[in-house]
């Protein structure tokens, strides 16, 4: 059996839950080929069926995760693992179906230092509160543990602060007090910035920012510097600073994926979003001197700590912005993209 498969859920009044729930018939190695498939099953029955075709784009238009979740009104699709856990659905008033993680009822209860069932390494120290909180949030499979220090002087300034990464989310924990839950549902911004430092041509390391703000204002933020083997021979490649910019690279893109439905739904009904100081719409780019179509825009990167947008048959950028001035970066990048596709295609 394979790692991966597709589920669907989808509103059944005809159901005894009111969910219809059906899977792959098949089961895949890696998340990209499940993805694939789920793809082809998408496109082959998108011509003359508007839901489909509009689950074919949103599926098409995310980055790549392993926790896709693709969903409309009244339906939704996951790549998810064969082992996870019973998944039990349940449909909001519009209709949207939310996917939620439990246990069976007959498996036994989770031991100490789980979270639904996934145990929490003895190494990563977690104590009895975080892992409370962890399966009081659904956070789902944990994943990894980071201490973070604060020096000045060469001297703790502050207690270690430990970070707990899961799946869908992260905790900060200090001593003696209350642990905070960040959600990557809860999520309302993601700001990075990632430096490879260079003195006279030699490589001295990467130093990286992720700042992390909640709906409601709170903010958590991931920091450090390491060496990366891409560039630095005898790099450790599993540093743990390597690992923690991999969780703000993570957290970054699985943000962006979950606010991806609501910034197009937007954009169809003709609001603006803002992304720091670019503004963007369905019909082009706010600049300086007005509106600039889609059509007239040539390019949309994010290249070199820089978000730039070039406009066509023009040598200057439109904008050029430093990355860390411009929030949730891949999903700008993705609506860029989709806008200017549908602009390609015509009406």
């Amino acid at each position: 059996m394979g790692a991966y498969r597709w589920i669907r859920a989808a509103a059944d009044a005809r159901a005894s839950n009111g969910i219809a729930v059906s899977c792959s018939a098949r089961t895949f190695d890696t998340k990209d080929e499940a993805r694939a498939h789920l793809q082809d099953h998408l496109d082959s029955r998108a011509g003359g069926d508007d839901d489909h075709a509009l689950a074919a784009e949103r599926l098409r238009s995310l980055p790549p995760y392993a926790g896709i979740v693709v969903g409309i009104p009244g339906m939704s699709w996951r790549i998810t693992y064969t082992g996870y856990d019973l998944k039990i659905f349940s449909v909001d008033r519009q209709g949207v179906v939310s996917w939620v993680t439990t246990r069976p009822p007959s498996s036994p209860s989770a031991a100490p230092g789980s979270t639904n069932g996934h145990r929490i390494p003895e190494e990563a120290g977690a104590p009895s509160e975080v892992v409370k909180i962890a399966e009081q949030h659904q956070l789902g499979r944990f994943d990894d543990a980071f201490t973070v220090e604060w020096f000045i002087s060469l001297r703790p300034t502050r207690p270690k602060v430990r970070i707990y990464a899961f799946e869908s989310g992260v905790v900060r924990h200090q001593a003696d007090t209350e642990p905070q839950v960040f959600r990557w549902d809860q999520i309302a911004t993601v700001s990075q910035s990632v430096v490879n430092r260079f003195t006279n041509g030699r490589y001295k390391g990467t130093s990286f920012r992720y700042a992390l703000t909640r709906t409601d204002g709170a903010q958590i933020h991931f920091l450090g510097s390491y060496k990366d083997s891409a560039y630095a021979r005898r790099a450790d490649p599993n540093h743990w600073a390597r690992r923690y910019n991999q969780l703000g690279q993570r957290a970054n893109q699985r943000v962006s994926q979950l606010l991806l439905p609501s910034a197009v739904e937007a954009l169809r009904r003709g609001d603006s979003l803002a992304f720091g100081k670019i503004a963007i719409s369905a019909d082009g780019i706010q600049s300086k001197t007005g509106l600039v179509p889609w059509a007239d825009i040539s390019s949309v990167s994010a290249d070199n700590g820089y978000v730039t947008i070039n406009g066509a048959g023009t040598f200057w950028s439109l904008f050029s912005k430093p990355v860390s001035e411009v929030p949730n970066v891949p999903l700008l990048m993705t609506l860029a993209d989709m806008c200017r596709r549908n602009t390609e295609a015509g009406p």
